[in-house]
């Protein structure tokens, strides 16, 4: 058996949507740590409408993004300011915009 530290991203998804229901909303509360995983599992989130395992896209379908801080910058211990959870949702919506060729809703 695995450590909890050893499992991949990819493994821990899929662990994570084996014992839990469909999303029903994404509730982004503050940025992530490892944008490059997070960025992904919640554009994965938001095409399959909550089933991030699945390979079927509901592209009719968009489960609600909630972000609860849309600051840019912020500022930090660091000489200059850091990129803020708003930074991290540009990200998300630029990405969505570029490859799926439409517009992602927020609230």
């Amino acid at each position: 058996m695995k450590f909890k530290s050893e499992f991949t991203d990819t493994e821990l998804i899929i662990l994570l949507f084996h014992f839990f229901p469909d999303l029903l909303a994404i509730l982004l509360l503050g940025e992530p740590v490892r944008w490059e995983t997070n960025l992904q599992l919640v554009i994965d989130c938001l095409v399959t409408g909550g089933s991030p395992e699945s390979s079927v896209m509901k592209t009719n379908e968009q489960i609600p993004l909630i972000a609860t801080n849309t600051d840019f910058l912020y500022v930090a211990e660091a000489p200059l300011p850091r990129f803020g959870h708003g930074a991290f949702l540009l990200c998300v919506e630029s990405l969505y915009k570029v490859k799926y060729a439409r517009h992602m809703i927020t609230s």
